[in-house]
């Protein structure tokens, strides 16, 4: 698959970003279908196709299939990198900087390449 035949719908950016936000679920189509409000069939179509385009790892349990982030692609990290960027900040991740400005606040998000350090940086700000 080249550069030039990828392109992402709507939902499809949608369906990746739950299944990144939300790191510690394995979901099957219909429950994402459920999450998200819609179609099953149109939901198990486009995960099959994030899968073909290395955004989802696809795992077989007897005759289900879940989906989840494939994590360990430097590709889907630096793509969800960016989609993440186009977003606006909460304000929890403003971060004060120790500098002769006080009070001057920068907006800061790493994507962090391991699912532990990812683990553990949601826990400590969503807790």
């Amino acid at each position: 698959m080249t550069a030039n035949s990828i392109q992402f719908t709507k939902v499809e950016i949608q369906i990746a970003k739950y299944l990144f936000k939300h790191y510690k679920d394995r979901h099957n189509a219909r429950q994402l279908a459920r999450i998200l409000g819609l179609n099953h069939a149109h939901v198990n179509k486009l995960c099959n196709l994030l899968a073909e385009k290395k955004l989802l790892v696809k795992e077989r349990i007897g005759n289900s299939v879940y989906f989840e982030y494939d994590y360990d692609s430097k590709t889907a990290v630096k793509f969800m990198e960016y989609i993440l960027s186009l977003e606006e900040f909460p304000e929890w991740l403003k971060v004060l900087l120790h500098c002769k400005t006080p009070g001057y606040q920068v907006c800061s998000m790493n994507i962090l390449h391991n699912r532990r350090k990812l683990e553990l940086f949601y826990s400590l700000h969503l807790d």
